[in-house]
């Protein structure tokens, strides 16, 4: 496993089945790697497992991440677990957790989603609502619960 840190830009051939340990560079264009970290401004990555992505740019096809933190993110055809940026256009994807200010895209299939404006298909397991109820749900219980054993424990 390589650890590549401090380079203007990696660039790395189709066909080499390489794996990284950790990815520090401004740019980063890899093809049919697995990578556990990548930090860049920008990264473009096609027939990747990628652990964890933080970057300004991202562009991922064909791909499956653990997590992605950027500013602004195209994603097509790609499995993401964790999704957070400003600006997403996520096409023919799934995503665990989907959060942003902007979402546009088409066939995005996600288990929770929050967003400021949404301009695409989503398909959501948990939708906002949904959970603002269960989180008032929660609360209620709770409250209901820890009264309850309040009560119990002074009259003792």
């Amino acid at each position: 496993m390589e650890n590549i840190s401090s380079q203007p830009e990696l660039s790395q051939s189709e066909n080499s089945h390489t794996t990284y340990e950790s990815i520090n560079a401004d740019q980063v264009n890899v093809t049919d790697s697995a990578i556990k970290r990548v930090t860049s401004q920008q990264i473009h990555a096609s027939e990747c497992g990628i652990g964890m992505v933080n970057s300004g740019t991202a562009s991922i096809t064909n791909s499956a991440l653990g997590a992605i933190n950027s500013q602004e993110i195209s994603v097509k055809d790609s499995g993401m677990i964790v999704s957070a940026s400003q600006i997403s256009t996520i096409n023919d994807s799934k995503v665990g957790l989907l959060f942003g200010r902007e979402i546009h895209g088409s066939k995005i299939s996600s288990v929770i989603t929050i967003a400021g404006k949404i301009d695409a298909p989503v398909e959501t397991v948990v939708e906002q609502r949904s959970l603002i109820l269960v989180g008032i749900a929660a609360g209620v219980a709770f409250g209901v619960v820890t009264s309850l054993f309040r009560y119990l424990n002074k009259n003792r």
